[in-house]
């Protein structure tokens, strides 16, 4: 239950930060926007409030008013927590295969933040998990290989001075890297 709060609460923040890094995902809520002030001009006109009486007619506005602003409100968090949970669901569920069922059993990693560097491929993820640092080292191999990426930097911990235990940083390239198998030669010829 408090997973899904933490999930619920940090699907807007990962939507917003990505709305900040891709402005052209906000073209919708430029429309949604100009929609509400459309609505909220005429907003008499769209209701016929003239046939009620006076004592009526202010409460019934206010209402309307406060309808709209929260049905505004409704819409914009949906629609950022919508991007978020479209930035994270491949995220989250490459690392559903890479930890075992009982790493997991206090529930997957929570996508906070993934940007991409600028003039590098190098991509900076944060997640919010319950997970110890050192099972994200062990699986180090496994999360690369389920991500198709290599990692640039080990797993660390995230934070403003990088010692928040619950968040984990990770900073990847995309593409695998082969392992390094040594100089091999033939010594028969």
């Amino acid at each position: 239950m408090k997973r899904r709060q933490i999930e619920y609460f940090l699907r807007p923040y990962l939507g917003l930060k990505q709305l900040i890094s891709h402005p052209y995902i906000g073209i919708p809520m430029v429309v949604l926007i100009a929609l509400f002030i459309t609505a909220w001009r005429n907003k008499d006109r769209l209701f016929s409030l003239h046939l009620l009486p006076e004592s009526l007619y202010s409460a019934l506005q206010f209402c309307i008013s406060a309808l709209l602003i929260l049905c505004f409100i409704v819409l914009m968090l949906g629609w950022l927590g919508g991007i978020g949970i479209l930035t994270a669901r491949h995220d989250e569920s490459c690392l559903m295969k890479a930890f075992t069922k009982n790493e997991l059993r206090n529930g997957c990693p929570i996508l906070i933040f993934r940007e991409k560097s600028k003039g590098t491929d190098v991509t900076a993820r944060v997640f919010y998990s319950d997970i110890p640092l050192k099972y994200w080292i062990e699986c180090q191999e496994e999360i690369a290989d389920s991500m198709n990426v290599h990692f640039v930097r080990s797993p660390d911990y995230g934070g403003k001075n990088n010692n928040n235990r619950k968040l984990i940083l990770m900073h990847t390239a995309p593409g695998r890297n082969p392992k390094d198998r040594g100089v091999l030669y033939d010594e028969e010829l």
